[in-house]
């Protein structure tokens, strides 16, 4: 998987099988040409894309190792920052992917603190979407992230540095099938929530007028 400009391939023998571009620019940096590349007038891709993948697995049964074909979405760089977007790409044209891969280039971040921040982010869409996540960045930090959150490795020099570091990562991770309930019903909840306190705020003031 790589990323190039703000596009993602999955590249399998030196045959691209699928492409993504960047849905989401960033607002007054790659929307005006300065990111993707310098490319003037960068412009987003029109669909959400879904890569397909054949990969050994443990069949839990009769725990004989097996080859089956999975299906992940990659949102790239600043896109895991928003949930809907995330969302989309997880269960796109009704069809359930298996895990997360995003690509991101943190390099403007260098050792500060909006580091952990994205991985904190990275987190709460793996809850959201019940989806394990695999999180390669340019500078730090990059991670294997459990559907429920959890951290189950990532990569870190001999001095435990995990931010501008180099190095490869392997590890298992474990497929959560099914779509949460946030997957379903998006953000409902939360604008039903806002609804109820706007209606509460106004019988308050209303009855504060009596």
């Amino acid at each position: 998987m790589w990323m190039i400009l703000s596009c993602g391939f999955f590249i399998s023998v030196f045959i691209t099988i699928a492409a993504y571009l960047k849905d989401v620019m960033i607002a007054g940096y790659q929307s005006a040409g300065y990111g993707a590349g310098h490319i003037p007038n960068d412009r987003p891709g029109q669909k959400f894309t879904k890569f397909k993948i054949q990969i050994p697995y443990e069949d839990k049964l009769s725990g004989a190792i097996k080859q089956g074909q999975f299906t992940f979405a990659s949102p790239i760089c600043y896109e895991l920052a928003d949930p809907q977007i995330v969302r989309n790409l997880c269960f796109y044209d009704s069809q359930d992917i298996d895990f997360i891969v995003n690509l991101s280039n943190d390099n403007f971040y260098k050792k500060s603190a909006e580091l952990d921040q994205m991985l904190d982010i990275a987190k709460m869409r793996c809850i959201e979407n019940r989806k394990p996540m695999g999180r390669c960045t340019t500078t730090g930090i990059s991670a294997f992230i459990s559907a429920t959150g959890e951290v189950d490795n990532f990569i870190k020099d001999k001095d435990g540095e995990t931010k501008e570091v180099q190095g490869i990562l392997t590890g298992n991770i474990k497929i959560h099938k099914g779509q949460s309930v946030y997957n379903k019903v998006g953000d409902w909840f939360g604008w039903l929530c806002f609804i109820v306190f706007v209606l509460s705020a106004v019988f308050w003031i209303y009855r504060q007028e009596d």
